[in-house]
């Protein structure tokens, strides 16, 4: 009762009046879907659980829509609005147009739009994997806007990509699966690249990749499919190799390559929670240690029996570290004054 009583509080003074109208969907219960209007005219897709502060989770890919975070994050409407966001070109969302189509900028643009559609001034944001990077985007375009900031097993930028997500594996499979590697290696020789299927077949069933076991992953890519929508891709390949480039396993060349966030996070002062795997071969314990160092009020924490996906392989855990850091944010003082100037009287 005390929890709810102190988000209530914070409601009040941040003034959340909720979305204008609501959809039902079918693969989540307890969900509503709305819509928001971004600034350069696209329909963005989100849903809602809960009351509260607004978390908004933001998913990976790029080009990943939010249904498996029904799955693993459901859990924290417990400590406020869950907002799950389908960015530009995911989801439900709409598809953008032109080669730049889709960018970390316009992503944190979509975020934007989320916000102001439901009319509150502040949230905590939520990222993981490649979402945590727009997170931490969104937190250096607009840090009055954040509560408080979690980063999920993700990276700080193209360099990072490429030393700790793209040669990673690289070695890993060199290194674990020469087999495999050879033909990936003599493929790639011939001129493929790997967006195409023949070599992108290459780095398929991989599950050691992304968790602390193979089990842990195909159990994970079971219990997910529950959510997703039977109308809609749960990944669209176009967002992926716009944003990572033709050849996304070997060079990051497309809209993130110039991206680098490190140094942007220095002037982000809300609280910060970074999250690691222990056996994160994506994106490994090292590239967290970059944003959590960054970051000038993070605190790091390593889940040891873990992969990509701590909020499933340890759930239990993962749930006491996020509600704890949340459960501070929400008691911390208000920020300060309203942001946003009232509106000029009629």
């Amino acid at each position: 009762m005390q929890r709810v009583c102190l988000a209530l509080s914070i409601v009040f003074w941040l003034g959340l009046p909720g979305p204008a109208s609501a959809e039902a969907v079918d693969h989540a219960k307890g969900v509503t879907g709305h819509w928001a209007r971004t600034a350069d005219g696209l329909s963005i897709w989100y849903e809602t659980e809960g009351e509260g502060v607004p978390i908004v989770l933001i998913s990976g890919g790029p080009g990943a829509s939010h249904n498996a975070l029904h799955l693993t994050h459901h859990a924290l409407a417990h400590y406020g609005k869950l907002v799950f966001v389908d960015n530009r070109g995911r989801g439900r969302s709409d598809r953008a147009k032109g080669p730049r189509a889709y960018t970390i900028e316009n992503d944190v643009l979509d975020l934007e739009a989320v916000r102001q559609s439901l009319g509150v001034e502040r949230w905590i944001v939520y990222g993981r994997s490649y979402g945590g990077m727009v997170a931490q985007a969104y937190a250096i375009a607009h840090p009055q806007r954040v509560l408080g900031l979690i980063v999920s097993n993700s990276l700080d930028g193209a360099a990072s990509w490429e030393k700790y997500n793209i040669e990673n594996v690289k070695r890993y499979l060199e290194d674990q699966f020469p087999e495999q590697w050879e033909r990936i290696a003599s493929l790639h020789e011939q001129g493929y690249v790997s967006s195409q299927d023949t070599l992108a077949a290459q780095f398929r069933n991989l599950g050691e990749l992304y968790s602390a076991s193979p089990e842990n992953d195909s159990l994970f890519r079971a219990q997910s499919t529950i959510f997703r929508d039977p109308e809609r891709v749960s990944h669209n390949r176009e967002v992926y190799e716009c944003m990572v480039g033709p050849d996304p396993d070997w060079a990051v060349e497309g809209t993130l390559e110039d991206v680098e966030l490190a140094e942007g996070l220095a002037d982000v002062h809300c609280p910060a929670l970074v999250l690691a795997g222990r056996y994160d071969r994506i994106t490994p314990p090292a590239a967290q240690r970059i944003i959590a160092n960054a970051l000038p009020q993070a605190r790091l924490v390593m889940f040891e029996r873990s992969g990509h996906r701590p909020e499933f392989e340890e759930s239990a855990r993962w749930l006491r570290v996020v509600g704890g850091f949340l459960e501070e944010v929400l008691s911390a003082p208000p920020p300060g004054p309203p942001l946003d100037p009232p509106p000029a009287a009629r």
